[in-house]
């Protein structure tokens, strides 16, 4: 019994453990975004969290409630995207499949991992305080991601 027990033990272990780096490797990537599938209960959302704390990364997580809507999301999704944006976080989004709602919720984020933006969410004056805040910690930014050109930053973001 204690035999059986112990290898139950480090055969799950060893599967959280694997898993865990595997989701780790993807959110380090540059653009890094993972769909993890599963039964319910399997430790998917536990080992997205584990990997996030492993990486260093802000963990960014919706909270549902009655009068969560369309307006409470483009809200949150402003918010997450602000974060990793402008003020040059590293963020992990997640997002489980009971917190959606409204279609509109995986229209935009459809629209996110296609194209990287969700049309009309930012009005033009946060767009120039968002670029400006992008200007601000742009040296911060540049010795993160090396390969980014911020020269033409506004010609993209308009």
């Amino acid at each position: 019994m204690f035999f059986t027990r112990l290898l139950w033990y480090y055969t799950y272990s060893r599967y959280a453990t694997e898993h865990a780096s595997r989701i780790n490797r993807i959110i380090k990537q540059k653009g890094g975004h993972a769909l993890l599938v599963g039964v319910g209960g399997s430790g998917r959302q536990s080992l997205a969290k584990l990997a996030t704390y492993i990486a260093n990364y802000e963990l960014f997580q919706i909270e549902v409630n009655k009068a969560y809507g369309v307006a409470s999301w483009r809200g949150d999704l402003k918010r997450v995207l602000k974060m990793a944006g402008a003020d040059c976080k590293n963020v992990v989004f997640l997002f489980t499949d009971l917190q959606i709602k409204d279609e509109a919720f995986l229209e935009d984020i459809s629209m996110i991992l296609n194209t990287g933006e969700v049309p009309n969410l930012f009005a033009t004056e946060e767009k120039t305080e968002i670029l400006e805040r992008v200007q601000v910690c742009r040296t911060v930014c540049s010795s993160q991601f090396p390969e980014f050109n911020f020269a033409h930053l506004k010609e993209l973001f308009w």
